[in-house]
């Protein structure tokens, strides 16, 4: 039998690929990379077809092989890349800007501590199909990145995730400049937000937002106050929880006008009663999250469950 040369291995494995292309989205990154530093066809196969790419955890820099296999070449069909935990830094996004991804959708850079230097890069990537990006858990220069976050031209942006970040009233001024007119899903948990963050947040119209993370925040009945004016006629789920709202909390909140509310998270606060809860008027409400939220079960009132008649689940536990 005849020797098959490496080429002649590459050109089938080529084949192979161009009429499976699903295969290249199972092969891990490290494979990938060994695919495009094989031959020219092979990387065209890649570059070609690869839809998602995620980057393990590791320490990129600028001159790193990963960077380089991302910004040459045209990556026309990749639409997901999770570039998380891989200590991104200002030089490394500048050149990550450089990358043609015209069709790229989502993209996770989260947990890299990025600055206000490498935020101010990333808003310079030309990508107009840009739907979801995941920006938490940076901590440098906070309200400057956002500055910068709020100048970006990504019109499609849909669900923008700043969860873990330090942000306060100053960083909510800047992030309701935006113009993300589609924008639906916002994860603002785990920040220092107060009564001031929420008189600024829903100072801005977001008509087609559905998903508002507000979790482990220190929002009390003031911030309540405020919340209950916003105008986010298509909001269906809220979460609230591990904040510092009372039963006192509760009687603002109840006043929101919020016809499409579906699921609203209330655990780890200290309500103890929801009486005050029998104003607000949810006809969508199925999801009603209570855990650990020191209520006294002899005042939860009867007319609720009867008011809420769409309500199908209902969280009650004090572990």
């Amino acid at each position: 039998m005849a020797e098959t040369s490496f080429c002649e291995q590459g050109v089938q494995l080529e084949d192979v690929l161009q009429r499976t292309p699903a295969l290249l989205q199972m092969l891990p990154a490290a494979s990938l990379k060994t695919l495009l530093t094989t031959n020219s066809a092979l990387r065209r196969t890649v570059h070609g077809h690869v839809t998602l790419l995620r980057v393990p955890p590791c320490d990129l820099c600028d001159d790193d092989p990963d960077i380089q296999l991302l910004v040459r070449g045209s990556w026309t069909e990749l639409q997901t890349l999770h570039l998380h935990c891989t200590n991104l830094e200002t030089t490394t996004m500048s050149q990550l800007c450089k990358g043609h991804w015209p069709k790229l959708k989502h993209l996770d850079v989260s947990k890299n501590s990025l600055d206000a230097a490498a935020v101010e890069q990333l808003v310079l990537g030309q990508w107009p199909q840009l739907e979801v990006l995941a920006l938490g858990n940076t901590r440098k220069s906070v309200w400057a990145s956002v500055q910068h976050l709020s100048s970006s031209d990504w019109p499609m942006l849909r669900s923008l995730q700043l969860s873990n970040m330090e942000l306060k009233s100053e960083a909510i001024t800047e992030l309701t400049k935006a113009d993300w007119p589609l924008l639906s899903q916002l994860d603002l948990s785990q920040n220092q937000l107060d009564s001031a963050s929420m008189s600024q947040l829903t100072s801005r119209k977001w008509p087609q937002l559905t998903d508002l993370n507000l979790g482990s925040n220190l929002l009390d009945t003031a911030s309540m106050g405020y919340l209950a004016t916003a105008d986010w006629p298509m909001l269906k789920t809220l979460s609230l929880r591990a904040n510092r709202l009372t039963a006192a909390s509760l009687s603002q909140l109840a006043k929101g006008q919020w016809p499409q509310l579906a699921e609203l998270d209330l655990e780890c606060n200290r309500l103890e009663t929801l009486n005050q809860l029998a104003a607000a008027e949810w006809p969508a409400l199925k999801v009603l999250v209570l855990n650990k939220a020191a209520l006294k079960l002899r005042c939860f009132p009867e007319s609720l469950l009867q008011k809420w008649s769409s309500l199908g689940a209902l969280e009650l536990s004090h572990k």
